[in-house]
Order: structure tokens, then sequence, then C-alpha cells
């Protein structure tokens, strides 16, 4: 699986690898082959990484362990401008959402809205529980019903019926 979305970032038109280093928000940059691979190198440690430090997150209660993530993307971020300039903008977002829909990306769609709709509804059960807690429920009702919110104008955006 990993695989796979690291081969996301990729793509090869005229016999050109592109590649685009920030998804959808970002622009694509021509690169060589052996740039591919070096990336696709980082790319697998840094999500392996993520992985490592979400778990010992989750197992020690703590955000602490992301931390140690913030080295990696200064990294990552300026190998990134060795090669090219990268124009981040939202400005082409839904064309570019629209554009990437594939089987990975509706996987982490479904999982994305599961966990934001989970957070949502954590939240309005935390202000019913406990009302002293009312800012902390408010900030996750807040923040978990924007993700909630984006995750559905994202499957109207890319899986509605084209007519």
């Amino acid at each position: 699986m990993i695989k796979k979305m690291i081969n996301l970032s990729f793509k090869e038109e005229n016999g050109k690898i592109y590649f685009s280093p920030y998804g959808a928000l970002g622009n694509k940059i021509k690169i060589t082959p052996e740039q591919k691979k070096e990336f696709s190198e980082l790319l697998y440690k840094n999500y392996i990484l993520t992985f490592v430090l979400l778990v010992l997150a989750v197992i020690f209660s703590s955000p602490l362990p992301f931390v140690l993530q913030v080295p990696s993307l200064f990294s990552y971020s300026k190998k990134v401008k060795k090669i090219g300039l990268v124009k981040l903008s939202v400005k082409n977002l839904p064309r570019n959402l629209k554009l990437e829909s594939n089987e990975i990306s509706i996987y982490f769609d479904v999982l994305g809205f599961v966990c934001a709709l989970i957070g949502l509804l954590g939240s309005v059960f935390l202000l019913i529980v406990n009302p002293n807690k009312w800012l902390i429920a408010v900030l996750g009702i807040i923040f978990s019903g924007s993700i909630t919110v984006f995750f559905i104008y994202l499957f109207i955006l890319r899986y509605k019926k084209k007519r």
C-alpha cells in the first residue's frame, strides 16, 4: 500500500518523469530517474517513520513523538527545493483533487471522513456529558466539523456523476 501511495507522487508523460512533492497543493517538477529513486526511498522512510511515531503517540497518549518528525520534514523540503521551484496554491485544488481520484484515494477519503465524523461525534458527546469542558468540546466540534465538511465536499467533487 505504501509503494502505491508513493507512486501517486510521480507521473510519466511523453517519456519525462514529473514529481508532485506536495500532491494536489503543489505543482509538478520534472525529475530524472535517479531523483525518482531517491525521492521514492525518502518518501518510503518518511511514511514508515510517521507510522511508527503515530503508534508511539497512541501508546503513550502524547503528541510529543511527532516532534521527532520535524527534522524529517525540513530535510524533505530542503531536498525538494534543490530540484525545482514548488508553487503551493489552493486555487487549483478542486481541479487537482478531482483529477487525483483512484482506488487509494477512495480508501483514504473514506478513512478520513470516518475519523473526522468520530471526532465530531466524540466532541458533541463530550459537550453533552461534561459541559465543564465546553471549550475543548467546541474546539473539537469546530475542527472535526470543518474536516467532515471538507470530506463531504471532496466526495461531491470527486464522485458525483458527470452529466
